[in-house]
């Protein structure tokens, strides 16, 4: 009876998610990194090309211990025909769960800004103030592109 408690407690244990504490704090795309990277790697039409440069460098990520914060303002963009207009941004906070880590990456599940669907996201450390996730799958399917985030707090 004594190993099945310990049993108990040890299973228990194991399934309490921590955060990694590298992944704690507020992180904000960086622009330049990551239409570098984007521009150098992948192949992008000039319409792709245009609407990436207006809208990257604009959104935060914040993690606590238990939440995911996504914050992406409203911003005015152009179409390659010249056409303005404005897209609605959003500010959302979800529950997360730290799947696993490596040195260099977190895995995360929550949910997708916006849609609210399942998502498992992969954090890849360039270093400790420095991190980039894929942004192919579903969303951008053919794309095959990074976003780049640096530290701010």
């Amino acid at each position: 009876m004594k190993k099945f408690a310990i049993a108990l407690v040890l299973v228990a244990c194991v399934g309490v998610a921590r955060a990694d504490p590298k992944l704690i704090g507020q992180w904000k795309s960086d622009a330049e990194l990551t239409m570098t990277f984007n521009r150098e790697r992948a192949r992008l039409e000039d319409k792709t090309l245009l609407f990436l440069e207006q809208m990257t460098g604009r959104q935060t990520i914040t993690f606590t211990s238990s939440a995911v914060s996504t914050e992406m303002p409203d911003c005015e963009i152009q179409s390659a025909l010249g056409i303005k207009s404005t897209m609605a941004g959003f500010k959302e906070t979800h529950p997360y769960k730290q799947l696993g880590s490596t040195r260099t990456e977190v895995a995360i599940s929550t949910r997708e800004p916006v849609t609210g669907l399942p998502r498992i996201t992969v954090y890849h450390f360039d270093g400790e103030n420095t991190i980039w996730i894929y942004l192919g799958g579903e969303t951008f399917p053919t794309l095959h592109l990074r976003e780049y985030f640096v530290r701010v707090r």
